[in-house]
């Protein structure tokens, strides 16, 4: 792969296109809802078992210690993950009184 500078030294890097996904994840503590992002053709289970360590969330709302908190951006580190579930699969399911 050639490396391509501009006039004032800047490299130049493929964009690499990736597509959002609202997600729930369950840490031990804490439940975070936000997006991470795959790419094309690539899994959750992918993003989970590739380097690095972190998994970047947007638009992140955490539910902790009786609190709603928000931030647009979260580094949270994959071991800290009990499970993640992409919004669009969850359904409450009815309570029939057991």
């Amino acid at each position: 792969m050639k490396t391509r500078y501009n006039h004032k030294g800047k490299i130049f890097t493929e964009v690499q296109t990736k597509i959002p996904i609202e997600v729930v994840i369950q840490t031990q503590d804490q439940r975070l809802r936000g997006q991470v992002y795959v790419r094309p053709g690539q899994r959750l289970i992918d993003a989970l078992n590739e380097s690095p360590s972190f998994l970047a969330v947007t638009g992140a709302r955490v539910e902790w210690e009786g609190q709603h908190l928000e931030t647009a951006f979260l580094a949270l580190h994959k071991q800290h993950i009990q499970w993640i579930a992409p919004l669009e699969e969850l359904r409450e399911e009815p309570h029939n009184g057991r």
